[in-house]
């Protein structure tokens, strides 16, 4: 029975180097990526396969289906053996960043209209200020909301430049795991405003 377990890469799919020295980290080690997982991209089931390596990452999906191959999240690259390149080329870095791009704002494109929907009060609000107090949930699930979009757009942005320079950056790895974490409390709080709703809660201030 083979060992397996999951682990953090904490770097940007996008970071050429920063992958192939993560996974060639693990392979000391004895582990390599086997596969990401779906809804945290970030977090990589690692299994247990000793004398082998190194590892580097490759447009080629190997033709054999016995040859070692880890789809990467995003960026249509596979993990493979062989020894990685000693410095990667600009376009590829840029492309694969751009891939990145497409990926973060795919899950916020979907339920954007519903999730911006929330803010429409927000401006008469202002006017009369006791309504957020009037209405505690509607004011705690609209900051919530709007702390995850300004992190996604903090974290879109900055990948942007990174595509447009074709430097990933020191922070990618961060900037990429928080937009994910971002996304899903977006989408948890979008949840639950609509189980709210649902249950005849006076959610909407009615002004």
């Amino acid at each position: 029975m083979s060992m397996s377990r999951v682990t953090l890469m904490p770097c940007a799919p996008y970071d050429l180097e920063g992958v192939e020295n993560w996974t060639n980290a693990q392979a000391k080690y004895g582990w390599r990526p086997r596969s990401f997982l779906f809804l945290l991209p970030y977090l990589s089931v690692l299994e247990y396969s000793p004398g082998h390596g190194p590892y580097r990452v490759t447009h080629e999906r190997p033709n054999n289906s016995s040859r070692y191959a880890c789809r990467m999240p995003f960026v249509f690259r596979y993990i493979t053996e062989g020894r990685p390149p000693k410095s990667h080329d600009s376009g590829d870095i840029r492309q694969m960043a751009l891939s990145t791009l497409v990926g973060m704002l795919a899950l916020p494109i979907l339920f954007s209209i519903r999730g911006l929907s929330m803010f429409g009060y927000i401006p008469d609000m202002l006017g009369d200020l006791s309504l957020f107090a009037a209405y505690p949930i509607y004011t705690a699930i609209v900051s919530v909301c709007a702390a995850c979009i300004l992190t996604i757009l903090v974290s879109v942005l900055y990948t942007a430049v990174c595509a447009l320079r074709a430097r990933p950056g020191a922070a990618s790895g961060g900037f990429f795991i928080a937009s994910h974490i971002a996304e899903l409390i977006w989408l948890l709080a979008l949840g639950a405003q609509l189980i709210l709703l649902s249950s005849g809660v006076s959610f909407y201030p009615v002004i």
